[in-house]
């Protein structure tokens, strides 16, 4: 059976700070989504700073500022407290589903990369923050 990702809201965030370098969005609205018949609901709230792509010059425009709400749902399955309670490799997984199906960033190759790059080197933010952890 293929994929199925279908959005129920759509993202609404606005910047509220900065950590790291990085730009913190906070969701103005709840963010729904549904795959393969999991409804993930990220929270009005909830902190990101999107995808966590190294800032050397290469790596940040082949890979950076793409793939908003596969990063928001990913940030939020990453979290404790994070509704469904699901492995790491599954929330992997539902990055990869949610790039593929909104075509973000383009070229299949990009997205399999980012894919494999949480994969391989996330897991340092397993489960680290609480869902609502204040990031700026």
């Amino acid at each position: 059976m293929g994929m199925a990702v279908r959005f129920i809201t759509h993202l609404i965030a606005c910047p509220v700070g900065r950590k790291d370098g990085r730009r913190i969005w906070q969701l103005m609205e709840p963010l729904v989504v549904d795959i393969d018949g999991t409804v993930i609901t990220v929270p009005v709230g909830f902190q990101t700073d999107y995808a966590s792509v190294p800032r050397l010059p290469v790596t940040y425009a082949l890979f950076g500022d793409a793939a908003h709400e596969a990063a928001t749902i990913h940030d939020y399955g990453y979290r404790k407290g994070a509704v469904p309670d699901v492995p790491k490799a599954e929330v992997d997984l539902w990055f990869k589903k949610i790039m593929d199906c909104l075509g973000e960033p383009p070229w299949a190759w990009r997205r399999w990369l980012m894919y494999k790059a949480v994969c391989l080197f996330a897991n340092g933010c397993w489960k680290k923050n609480e869902v609502m952890v204040r990031l700026a």
